[in-house]
């Protein structure tokens, strides 16, 4: 890969930068724990998708098949539970802003 497309692949992670930055905002602003666990969901998204991204880049030769295949498995269950904070977190703020009115 050359790095006209390294810079293409992480151009993409933009969003994902906004949304963890509002989250970030956010939670600097209420210090609810729905915004650390929107925070920490974006922040884990965003971390994950920069590894799938870059992974094309990283030389992986001298990993083993089964190695491979551990390292797509941890970051996969990572991603999960980093998902599961955001949606938490984002399900606390629609039930407080649900209740508040």
């Amino acid at each position: 890969m050359d790095i006209v497309s390294v810079f293409t692949s992480l151009f993409t992670l933009l969003p994902e930068v906004a949304v963890l930055i509002l989250c970030i905002y956010y939670y600097s602003r209420t210090q609810a724990e729905e915004g650390l666990l929107m925070s920490i969901g974006s922040g884990g998204g965003l971390l994950i998708g920069a590894f799938y991204r870059l992974m094309p880049v990283i030389n992986m030769d001298f990993f083993t098949e089964l190695s491979n295949q551990n390292i797509f498995f941890i970051t996969g269950v990572i991603g999960f539970f980093t998902s599961s904070c955001f949606v938490v977190g984002l399900g606390l703020l629609i039930m407080k802003k649900i209740n508040q009115k």
